[in-house]
């Protein structure tokens, strides 16, 4: 064999090497992907949360127990209704509580409600000057709706509230129409008013004296002091023919113990709060005939009990308490205009309680049945005008329910006996 040179040998192996190298080429390295978002739908709300703010504050002075507040109770009844029909957003709806009767004033619990629990709105608080203390705060400034079933003071009308600030009742300007009618009606020519010595006292009293077309001796009370005998003896003096009283329900019951035992008076009107058998038994005698004014709302309309029914079959007897059906109302609205909103934010739920109470809806009436097919057309893409238990819900741009039914109502026999009623219009 031919020796090859080394030389030539070297060069050989340099050139196989190369051309190998040129054929199979060496592969660029796998570039890193680039990082992309996952897509994802929006987020939807979260549940929806009510905050129960200081509801069983009547509850506890009427019933002497906090414990099965009938007013929250009936907030609870509503929260079931939903959702027992899906819930808002298809998520059980939330309750949130503090009370007054804790440690605290009202606006503390409304701060805490909205900053350590986070609710979305309120129902309550059940009086004018809770009311009127917390708004500025929890509506201007935080932009939370509000509903209290009984805060009638007419001062919330005119409140700068952003529209924020709503009533399932009606203000003590009605009440004021009617305690002119009752008394009118029975035939006093003179009545004696006893009232709370504050703009809720002095309002209705002199509301009912605007209307009235007898004599009014009115004798403001405060209530803190715990003896009122100058002032009885100021309202008999009067020679008025009965006696109406505008004050706390305790207090109402010790005014009427002291008119009856000193002979002072025969015959008491009293106000809505009045309404209630536990108030009676203080003073059974006394208080045997004497007629009273509340607000009846719905109680004259196709949807008269059906909300009874379903507060029964929930939790047995209907106590015969104050503002238990307009707390119901406040809660199954603000759950509606939120299922309406697709939201939870404060201003999308105050414009959706002014679409869903209003024609030209369908209209659905405020009960277990009712709410299930109101939340279904909601969802159905259709329009509601819901009908509360105890208004129409009918809101004025103050939040305010302008047109309602009260009427008359008697202690007769251990029962609370409604005489008549009748509608105010307070647009007139």
């Amino acid at each position: 064999m031919r020796k090859i040179p080394l030389l030539m040998m070297v060069i050989l192996l340099t050139l196989t090497a190369a051309c190998a190298a040129a054929a199979t080429p060496t592969p660029a390295p796998t570039p890193m992907p680039t990082p992309t978002a996952e897509p994802t739908a929006a987020p939807g709300p979260g549940p929806l949360k009510l905050g129960l703010l200081d509801l069983d504050v009547i509850d506890a002075r009427i019933h002497g127990t906090r414990e099965g507040s009938p007013t929250t109770r009936a907030v609870l009844l509503a929260i079931k209704h939903v959702n027992d029909a899906g819930g808002v957003f298809g998520q059980p709806v939330e309750a949130h509580f503090r009370s007054s009767l804790d440690e605290g004033d009202i606006i503390q619990h409304a701060d805490s409600l909205v900053d350590e629990e986070g609710v979305h709105a309120l129902v309550g608080p059940l009086f004018s000057n809770d009311l009127l203390a917390i708004a500025e705060d929890i509506a201007i400034v935080r932009g939370v709706p509000a509903i209290s079933p009984s805060a009638a003071s007419p001062r919330i009308s005119d409140l700068t509230d952003h529209g924020f600030i709503f009533r399932t009742i009606m203000s003590d300007d009605a009440q004021g129409v009617a305690l002119a009618r009752l008394a009118g009606d029975a035939g006093y020519d003179q009545v004696a008013a006893l009232h709370q010595d504050d703009w809720w006292g002095s309002g209705v009293a002199a509301g009912f004296a605007e209307h009235y077309a007898g004599t009014v001796r009115a004798v403001p009370v405060d209530v803190t002091q715990g003896a009122w005998d100058a002032e009885l003896e100021q309202a008999a003096e009067s020679g008025a023919e009965a006696l109406l009283l505008v004050t706390p329900v305790l207090v109402a019951q010790e005014l009427v113990r002291e008119a009856a035992a000193k002979g002072y008076f025969e015959n008491f009107i009293l106000v809505n709060h009045n309404r209630n058998l536990n108030f009676y038994k203080g003073n059974p005698e006394a208080l045997e005939g004497a007629k009273g004014v509340a607000f009846y709302g719905k109680h004259v309309s196709e949807a008269e009990g059906h909300w009874e029914g379903d507060y029964r079959a929930e939790y047995g007897e209907l106590p015969q308490g104050p503002h238990m059906r307009e707390a119901y109302d406040a809660a199954v609205a603000l759950m509606l205009a939120a299922e309406y909103a697709g939201s939870t934010e404060g201003s999308d739920l105050r414009d959706g309680l002014n679409v869903i109470a209003k024609p030209p809806g369908q209209r659905y009436v405020a009960s277990g049945a009712g709410i299930a097919a109101a939340l279904a057309a909601i969802r159905n893409g259709d329009d509601i005008d819901l009908d509360g238990e105890a208004s129409n819900l009918d809101w004025d741009a103050r939040g305010d329910i302008v047109v309602g039914s009260m009427g008359v109502w008697e202690f007769k026999d251990g029962a609370v006996a409604d005489l008549y009623h009748f509608e105010v219009d307070l647009r007139e």
